[in-house]
């Protein structure tokens, strides 16, 4: 009796797979990559490069899935609420530090409820203009702002997204009176641009390069704290305005529950992709500076961002 119980257990150990196995075979069918950026975007770029050699790598499909909406809480949520088995990524920016600190009921703490798998991108920003506009320099643009107080907006991609809060920078430290007119997304923002119902917008590169190489849309500065190598010519917004400084960054993060061993390759399979000579040069080549590194060095940096935002100038951006 005895050796038969022990001969049933055996069979059973056999089928049922241990948990630190679950890397092993992981993925075994398609994985979906929520991304909170509009089709278009520096992020969606991005998310499809990334999508597109996992891919390559995991011989299964990678779909991306574009989320906006919500200050990025519509694509949190989305994979909040998905099975925590690591067939759900999330690929999301800075509002993954401006949320927690800019919202009266502030989302959940995104270093709790998510696990960090690693830091993709620095972006630097493009502010751009109407061609037509009668503005040549991030100097002009102020003067054209005070010469007609209240008149004027920018658009953004949506409230507190990076676009919103490094043009309120922008009209902080410049000291001008101008509307915001949030939209969902990056490209019906630039729209407005195009359209002259606004008057600038701060965008990622890939979104305004082909309006700026059509003659369509005017680059007047970059956001970073330095000159981007991709446009050596094109001032930063800080050589005007001393200390400003906004470059955005996207990062990969997974629910919080997925099991460690998946955890563990994903940081292993996204960091090599970053690292890959090629797809370093495509992320230059659209305004992003690869950076990649382990999740302890992307909960380092979340930690930090948060900080950031949690400093800005009381009453700069309404808390809603």
């Amino acid at each position: 009796m005895k050796t038969r119980w022990l001969a049933c257990l055996a069979a059973c150990v056999a089928v049922v797979p241990y948990p630190g196995s679950a890397a092993a075979a992981y993925p075994e069918r398609m994985v979906t990559l929520v991304v909170g950026a509009a089709p278009g975007s520096s992020g969606d770029m991005l998310a499809r490069l990334v999508a597109q050699r996992l891919t390559e790598k995991w011989k299964q499909s990678v779909v991306v899935e574009n989320r906006t909406g919500a200050s990025g809480l519509l694509a949190a949520n989305q994979v909040l609420g998905a099975p925590a088995n690591g067939y759900t990524l999330y690929m999301s920016n800075d509002s993954t530090a401006i949320n927690p600190t800019m919202m009266k009921t502030p989302p959940p703490d995104p270093r709790v409820v998510f696990a960090p798998i690693s830091l993709l991108a620095l972006i630097d920003f493009k502010l751009v203009v109407n061609a037509a506009t009668p503005v040549q320099t991030v100097p002009e643009l102020i003067a054209y702002l005070k010469a007609a107080p209240g008149k004027y907006s920018y658009a953004s991609s949506g409230p507190k997204t990076p676009h919103h809060l490094m043009a309120e920078l922008f009209r902080h430290q410049a000291q001008v009176d101008v509307l915001h007119v949030p939209y969902r997304g990056t490209a019906p923002a630039i729209t407005s641009v195009l359209s002259n119902s606004s008057l600038y917008a701060f965008s990622g590169f890939p979104a305004v390069d082909g309006q700026i190489k059509a003659g369509q849309l005017r680059a007047l500065a970059t956001t970073g704290d330095k000159r981007n190598p991709g446009t050596p010519d094109l001032p930063t917004v800080g050589e005007t305005l001393k200390g400003f400084s906004a470059a955005s960054w996207w990062a990969m993060f997974v629910r919080a529950e997925v099991p460690a061993d998946i955890q563990a390759r994903l940081a292993a399979d996204v960091g090599s992709i970053v690292a890959d000579p090629q797809v370093s040069q495509r992320m230059r080549d659209s305004g992003l500076e690869p950076v990649g590194g382990d999740p302890a060095h992307l909960k380092r940096f979340l930690d930090a961002e948060i900080g950031k935002w949690a400093r800005l100038p009381e009453g700069l951006i309404d808390k809603d």
